[in-house]
């Protein structure tokens, strides 16, 4: 879905860790519904690898990266 939707394909896999890579950051107007996708996928994203633990900061890491970056605990 991803990939057909934002052409994100996985550049790194291990066993707790998935970063998939994007031609482009997603429009700013995306992010959060992207984010949203993030979160559903991988609650640790948010909960345990950003700073403030709001959906917000993934949010603004989409729109400015071509890296998207998983992690589970």
């Amino acid at each position: 879905y991803w990939y057909e939707q934002y052409g994100a394909i996985p550049a790194v896999i291990t066993h707790d860790t998935l970063e998939m890579l994007v031609p482009k950051p997603v429009a700013k107007e995306q992010a959060m519904e992207l984010a949203k996708e993030h979160y559903a996928f991988c609650v640790d994203r948010v909960d345990q690898c950003t700073r403030s633990g709001c959906i917000v900061e993934v949010a603004d890491a989409l729109w400015q990266s071509r890296v998207w970056y998983f992690w589970w605990d």
